[in-house]
Order: C-alpha cells, then structure tokens, then sequence
C-alpha cells in the first residue's frame, strides 16, 4: 500500500535513507514541510518497506529518493513503487519524469530502464567518487 508520509514516519524513513547514507532526520523533517515535495512511503502490514519522494514544478516532476528496506531489495518491491507512483503522477497531470543516478547503481538502472526511462545526459563527475546518469519519462495522459 502506498501512503503519504506523515511525521509518524519520519523514524523510519530517517532509518531507511541511513542504510543507504542520504539526509539526516531533521532533514527530512524540513522535507515533509516543502510545498512542492511529496514523501510517499511504501508498506506492507503497517511496515514501512521503502519510501520514494517527488518534487512537482507545473507539469514535471522529479524523484529525489527511492530506497528500498535493505532486507526487502530485489523483491520487485522497488517496482511496484516506482510504478504507482508513476499512475499518480499521470494523474495529477504531470507530463515528464526526471531522475538521476550514480552510473556505478547498476540494480537502480535496471529498474528504471524497466520502467520505461531513458537516459538522456549523463554529469561527469557529478558526485565525488561518480558520474550521474540523468533519466527522462514522459508520461501518456
């Protein structure tokens, strides 16, 4: 099931984004508070399992984070969230669909390939030790 994030959540997500080192706690905190910034988290029998945010200007949007509980990667869970909150996204309108990953994040490749993005530009350098590969849907209304 997906929900929007509430501040009950943060724990986790904090948690969840450290198995991965991302942002801090208040963060995220700061995060919940952004207009133009939707945290949604995945869960399955009230756990959370992953979360994903979206930042939305007009038409577009952009996923800043997805990360997945690491005891639960590789169980299709990062898909299914991917591609609900695809369908929200088509459903507010939104005509594109920008993300970025570190070249060397072969499993994060693979799952948004599959989902249809295409690599549009890759920042050499971008991050200290890699390259960011920048990706592109454009959704069907």
């Amino acid at each position: 099931m997906i929900a929007l994030a509430t501040k009950d959540d943060l724990l986790t997500i904090s948690q969840l984004a450290k198995e991965i080192s991302i942002q801090a706690a208040d963060e995220k905190e700061q995060e919940l508070s952004d207009k133009n910034l939707t945290i949604y988290v995945y869960k399955e029998n009230d756990e959370i399992i992953g979360y994903l945010s979206l930042r939305k200007e007009i038409d577009e949007a952009e996923i800043d984070e997805i990360v997945i509980k690491n005891t639960k990667r590789h169980k299709g869970y990062g898909y299914m969230l991917l591609q609900e909150i695809l369908e929200i996204a088509m459903n507010a309108r939104i005509k594109k669909v920008f993300l970025e990953v570190r070249s060397k994040n072969l499993d994060a490749i693979r799952l948004y390939e599959r989902c249809g993005f295409q690599s549009y530009r890759i920042r050499k350098n971008y991050y200290q030790d890699d390259d960011a590969i920048c990706y592109l849907k454009e959704l069907k209304l």
